[in-house]
């Protein structure tokens, strides 16, 4: 079983989320527990649970979990740190 979404989150991120996005009950507790490639897809009347499936090339090429923490597999550095803003 793949931790949920909460999982390693600052507190409160997932009322902030609940607020910012005017999230249901039930859609708040799919976002919860949400585990690696699960999603809310939330439109104007409908909301959807869906799973992304990624195949073994995709899983490389997208693997942005192992880009954060600058272990890149097959993507090579550019040795600029990102701060977040542009200046």
């Amino acid at each position: 079983m793949t931790p949920g979404w909460c999982s390693g989150r600052p507190p409160g991120e997932l009322d902030r989320a609940t607020t910012d996005l005017a999230l249901t009950q039930a859609e708040r507790e799919v976002v919860a527990g949400a585990g690696v490639g699960e999603a809310l897809w939330k439109l104007p009347t409908k909301s959807f649970r869906v799973q992304t499936i990624l195949s073994d090339r995709e899983k490389i090429m997208f693997n942005t979990d192992q880009r954060m923490t600058k272990k890149g597999y097959g993507f090579r550095s550019s040795g600029v740190e990102n701060s977040g803003t542009r200046g």
